[in-house]
């Protein structure tokens, strides 16, 4: 009672900037120009870095750890996300806090145990700055694009960038900054062309035949034409980000008001659903960041700064509405110009209390879901006929839309600051943050309850940090300690997670209620008899760091500490109003516990001589809190038994260990070099470790030629990225694409060649920078995903299974109409083609005139257009579909990729 009157006390607006800090301070190159490092986004260059690395994925992350883990924050203001379904949610993923390159004025990654300020981060903290205006206006605009360069599977992604800046007064500014990038195609790997996905094209046929023989009942079928492209087809995604600040001064105080806002919008593609349009899903997102702040010094050594912030972040996927799939489908650019258009969203379909407690109780005909989730039949797919490039069963031709719903907002506000007092070679910081939470989370099958999770929450969160910074003769140490508190204000289950199940139970001990039936109380009263609270968490993280010069050009560093995070209530909540009788044992369910935690070592020395620069770094990263799921046996009161139960809990989850060693080289400022390895190690029964990549190299090189003569403003930014092999395990027969974990025998290592050339020239009076940007140049075949098998690109056993799954429904039906003879399937009809087909039946008996169309088609496609259906060909049509699913172009990372851009200076 105590600690929360004493979080409760602290005034609302004290403090906001953060202080520098003594830990390492990795500064993240951001260019004005168009030679920067080939990303399309600031958190990209993360990977860059020394300690860079790269996931089993290939996205960036830092000392082998996912980038989900940093903190983050723009202008000192936390980005603070409790929901980041990381590793263990079943939601969708909410977007993170982004800033386009050209809205950034400074970015840097905090290392080590950082300054007791910065809090929220597990293995680092990502410090952005938004830019802010000149004294003079200036405009600055880029464009460009790789969709005129595309290579098959290419995404053909375009950028566009516009900022512009200037003083609005003597003594206020502003800076303006937007960026989209539109994608036109989703991803592939190496070798798409030889296993692409056919998208349809026209009518080929139609056919008008009776349903069943004699049953008078008519009805007309289309047989679709099919292509193969050059892309993913219905898979477009765009992005946009802008940012606008704007900065002054009155009197003494420095004032700052800055604006975010991003936006997501994607097309998923599912290939067989590729005839059935109601089948068209895609996801959306947006976030938006209002803030102001304020920084005063005062006479006497004092400064105080403030600041106040309004956030939102929101994450929506499933099916697209019908009116709107068409446009979607391959939009110029792949630029959603309207978002995703999804059917239902928070504003057709509310998560507010009435749902939460239709869900909670499981109401029959009451709102779970946007159907009648007692009436489901009316809802399934229909897969009557073969439909598809292949002639092969399974792809849907009307239904639905059936699949998962997904819709996630967290809007909250936060206030947060410091106070500093120098004096003499100190300086004493103290500070506090406060931050309110309002958040909806629904994750539900249309259809089905299975594995369904709904809950509301309104978490706080509250922290107080000092520290104490000294610094004398080159040297500087700063200790400091944060308390951070959380409270999800959200209510448990007192027994077994079955909300909705009746009759009272008593302690046979005790002789105490402990369940209560619902009988004749109100549910709000039922609901407090059978939950308890959960106990706010607060958690000390003491921290101390020094560095300073031990000799000319030779610097050491070192710090040490704790660093703690408020849990993913994505994971912690999991299943808090999930009756364990709608759902299955594989639903995990979270459980009431403390912050996450990382206890951090860093050590190491930099020596600068001449035009030479080297960094050694070494790491000690404890993770001695963080969330796994177990099995747990619990009771439960319906049954009177024992049962286990997939439960969130805390636990160690090992050690990692590594160095960093950095050269640098500059004998000029026109040419840079800089090598960065890595090498980590785990230990410990490590959980997350198990992800990985021991070793990262990183080779970075700038140069530029003098001005004059037809060279002249040319300059080149080369890069060379290689990381240990690691691939997630795909697992046997999985169609679609499913992964487990790990492995890395037999697995190549990673590795890309990026290079961005610009040549500068002046054109009317203006800059022009044009550029080319190449990525994975060397076209190198990084696994991301593998068989673990003796061959990790190929799965023989998975293919034999589904080439006898398939050979075996070819056979059924070409038996069913006696043309089958010795594995080949007759189609010719003596000479009539596709007009032998009036009698042709499915194996079950019904009219399917169209199956014999698409026969004849694949066996045109995939043959030798003979009209004998072979075993061969109908193999290789099998084959043909598997590896779009599970073949190389899949299961690889993706090619090289260029693009040409201009980038031009007001």
């Amino acid at each position: 009672m105590r600690l929360t009157l004493l979080f409760s006390l602290v005034p609302a607006l004290l403090a906001a900037q953060l202080p520098d800090s003594s830990a390492e301070a990795l500064p993240i190159p951001i260019s004005d120009s168009a030679l920067r490092i080939p990303v399309d986004g600031l958190g990209e260059l993360i990977s860059w870095l020394p300690g860079g690395a790269l996931d089993p994925d290939g996205a960036p992350a830092w000392r082998g750890q996912p980038e989900q883990l940093l903190g983050r924050s723009v202008d000192g203001i936390l980005w603070s996300s409790l929901v980041r379904n990381f590793p263990f949610g079943r939601g969708v993923r909410p977007p993170t806090t982004r800033l386009g390159v050209n809205a950034a004025g400074g970015a840097e990654l905090l290392t080590g145990s950082p300054d007791a300020s910065v809090g929220q981060g597990l293995i680092g903290f990502l410090r952005l700055t938004s830019k802010g205006g000149g004294e003079r206006w200036t405009a600055r605009g880029l464009a460009e694009s790789g969709a005129p360069l595309n290579a098959s599977g290419g995404t053909g992604t375009s950028l566009f960038e516009l900022a512009l800046g200037g003083a609005l007064t003597p003594s206020w500014r502003l800076h303006a900054a937007a960026t989209v990038l539109g994608r036109e195609s989703a991803p592939t790997g190496l070798d798409y062309g030889t296993t692409p996905f056919y998208r349809p094209g026209g009518i080929d046929t139609t056919y008008t035949f009776e349903s069943f023989p004699g049953s008078g009942d008519s009805v007309s079928v289309d047989q679709i034409r099919f292509a193969s492209g050059d892309q993913v087809p219905n898979s477009p995604r765009t992005t946009t980000d802008a940012a606008l600040r704007v900065d002054g001064r009155v009197g003494r105080a420095a004032l700052w008001v800055r604006y975010l806002r991003g936006t997501e919008a994607e097309r998923s593609f599912n290939y067989v659903d590729v005839m059935n349009t109601a089948q068209s899903f895609g996801r959306d997102g947006r976030i938006q960041d209002l803030a102001a702040g304020t920084t005063l010094a005062l006479p006497g050594g004092w400064r105080i700064s403030a600041a106040m912030a309004w956030q939102e972040e929101r994450s929506q996927a499933g099916p697209i509405d019908g009116a709107a799939e068409a446009g979607s489908r391959s939009p110029t650019l792949g630029l959603l110009t309207d978002g995703a258009l999804l059917r239902f969203t928070l504003e057709n379909f509310p998560v507010d209390e009435e749902l939460e407690w239709n869900y909670r109780l499981n109401t029959p005909g009451s709102r779970r879901s946007p159907y009648d989730l007692e009436n489901t039949d009316q809802y399934r797919l229909t897969d009557q006929w073969r439909n598809n490039a292949y002639a092969l069963l399974g792809f849907s031709e009307s239904g639905g839309p059936i699949g998962r719903l997904q819709l996630y907002q967290d809007r909250r506000t936060s206030f947060q600051g410091s106070a500093s007092h120098t004096a003499g070679s100190g300086t004493l910081t103290v500070g506090a943050e406060l931050r309110y939470h309002d958040i909806q989370s629904y994750s539900h099958q249309l259809t089905s309850q299975a594995l369904s999770d709904v809950w509301r929450a309104t978490p706080v969160e509250q922290a107080l940090f000092a520290s104490w910074r000294v610094g004398g003769g080159g040297w500087s140490v700063t200790a400091g300690a944060r308390l951070d508190r959380f409270d999800t204000h959200a209510r448990r289950p007192r027994l077994f997670p079955r909300l909705s199940s009746v009759g009272d139970y008593v302690d046979p001990v005790s002789g105490d209620t402990l369940r209560w039936a619902r009988g004749s109380l109100d549910r709000e009263t039922w609901y407090e008899l059978n939950t308890d609270p959960d106990e706010p968490h607060t958690i000390f993280s003491p921290r101390i760091a020094a560095e300073g010069g031990v000799a000319p050009g030779f610097r050491v560093h070192a710090s040490a500490g704790r660093l703690a995070r408020t849990p993913d209530l994505g994971t912690q909540l999991a299943g808090l109003n999930t009756d364990y009788a709608i759902t299955n044992p594989g639903q995990g369910y979270g459980s009431d516990y403390g912050h996450e935690v990382v206890d951090v070592i860093e050590a190491g020395g930099t020596l600068a001589t001449g035009p030479f620069r080297f960094d050694l770094t070494i790491f000690r990263d404890r993770n001695t809190r963080i969330p796994v799921g177990r099995l747990e046996s619990r009771f439960d009161p319906l049954s009177m038994g024992m049962r286990d139960v997939a439960e969130f809990q805390l636990v160690d989850g090992g050690g990692i260990t590594g160095a960093t060693l950095t050269a640098d080289w500059s004998p000029d400022p026109r040419f840079a070099l800089r090598g960065s390895y890595t090498e980590t190690s785990t230990d410990d029964a490590p959980v997350l470790t198990d992800f990985i990549r021991p070793s990262s190299f990183i080779l970075t090189a700038r140069g530029a030629l003098p001005g004059g003569g037809h060279f002249g403003g040319l300059a080149a930014l080369l890069t060379w990225r290689q990381a240990s092999g690691l691939s997630r395990v795909v697992l046997p027969g999985s169609v679609p694409l499913i992964t487990g974990q790990v492995i890395d025998r037999d697995i190549p290592a990673w590795r890309s060649l990026d290079l961005r050339v610009v040549k500068g020239f002046d054109l009317g009076g203006r800059r022009v920078e044009a550029y080319l940007d190449a990525r994975n140049l060397l076209n190198a075949e990084n696994l991301l995903r593998a068989f673990a098998g003796a061959d990790p690109r190929r799965d023989l056993g998975g293919e034999a299974l589904r080439w006898s799954s398939d050979s075996s429904s070819y056979a059924r039906e070409a038996l069913t109409n006696g043309v089958y003879n010795s594995g080949v399937i007759d189609l010719t009809f003596s000479g009539a083609g596709r007009g032998g087909c009036g009698p042709w039946v499915a194996a079950s008996g019904q009219t399917a005139q169209p199956n014999c169309g698409y026969l004849i088609a694949a066996e045109e496609r995939f043959g030798d257009g003979d009209g004998s259906f072979t075993l061969a060909e109908q193999q290789a049509a099998s084959l043909a579909f598997y590896r779009t699913q599970l073949g190389r172009s899949s299961l690889t990372a993706p090619g090289r990729s260029v693009r040409l851009g201009a980038a031009v200076k007001f």
